[in-house]
C-alpha cells in the first residue's frame, strides 16, 4: 500500500498506516541523532547550543505571516534527511502548506506527515503516545492547548524520547507561560531581517537573520 503522509486527517489510523510503510525505529535507540536535533542553519544550532533537545519541549512565538516558521521547517528538514520521521500538526484552518516550498528546502516528503487537527491530545493520541515520530511540531492556535494537554504531551516526548515543538502565532511573555516547556523562543520580524531572542531556558542572547540566512558577518550576541 503506497500512502503519501502529505495532507492526510490523522487519526487511530495513523500508527497502523506508519508502522506498515515505514521502517520505524523506536526513538530511544536513534544515537545518529543523540540528545540534539540541530538545525539546517548552523547559526541556529549555535544559537541553541546545540540545536533542540530531545525529550523535551521547545517553544516559539512566531506571528503569523513572518515568514518565521522557515527556521522551524529546517529541524524538518534535518530530521527527514537523516530518514526520521516528522509529524507536522496544523491547527490554524487558514494555513495551508506549500509543499515544493519545503521540498526545496530539504525535507523529505516520504519522511513528512501533515496532520490538521485542533485538538492534538483527543485526535493524535495514538501518535502522541507511540515512539514512532522523532520531531513533533505542533502548530497550534492561541487557545487550542490546555495546560494538562501541555503536560501530556511533555511526558509523552519524555518518556519516549522525541523531541516536541510548539509554535504560537504571537511572541511570547517572559512574565508568564508554559512551565513544561524547557525553552522559549521568540521571533521578531522586522522588515526583511528576523531576530530571534531568548524567553526562558538559555543565557540571553540574539540572532539576526536576513532572508533567512546569516546577514553578512552576523554573530550571536550575548
Amino acid at each position: 500500500m503506497n500512502i503519501s503522509p502529505l495532507f492526510k486527517d490523522v487519526s487511530d489510523w495513523l500508527v497502523e498506516q506508519v508502522v506498515a510503510q515505514f521502517q520505524v525505529k523506536p526513538a530511544t535507540h536513534l544515537p545518529e541523532l543523540g540528545s540534539h536535533i540541530p538545525s539546517q542553519n548552523p547559526l541556529v544550532t549555535q544559537f541553541l547550543d546545540g540545536g533542540i533537545r530531545t525529550g523535551t519541549i521547545t517553544e516559539w512565538g512566531i506571528p503569523l505571516g513572518c515568514s518565521g516558521r522557515r527556521i522551524i521547517v529546517d529541524f524538518v528538514s534535518q530530521i527527514t534527511q537523516h530518514n526520521e520521521l516528522c509529524l507536522w500538526v496544523n491547527g490554524h484552518s487558514d494555513l495551508k502548506i506549500h509543499p515544493p516550498a519545503w521540498i526545496s528546502r530539504g525535507v523529505n516528503p516520504l519522511k513528512w506527515v501533515v496532520a490538521n487537527a485542533t485538538a492534538p491530545v483527543n485526535q493524535l493520541k495514538p501518535a502522541i503516545m507511540q515512539p514512532i515520530f522523532k520531531l513533533l511540531v505542533l502548530d497550534m492556535a492561541a487557545h487550542q492547548l490546555s495546560t494538562e494537554d501541555i503536560a501530556f504531551i511533555g511526558l509523552q516526548a519524555r518518556l519516549h524520547r522525541y523531541a516536541v515543538i510548539i509554535i504560537r502565532p504571537h511572541l511570547l511573555s517572559n512574565k508568564r507561560g508554559n512551565a513544561w516547556a524547557k525553552y522559549r523562543i521568540n521571533v521578531h520580524p522586522q522588515g526583511e531581517h528576523l531576530h530571534l531572542s531568548v524567553v526562558k531556558g538559555l543565557q540571553e542572547r540574539h540572532l539576526t537573520l536576513a532572508n533567512y540566512g546569516p546577514l553578512p558577518g552576523a554573530r550571536l550576541r550575548r
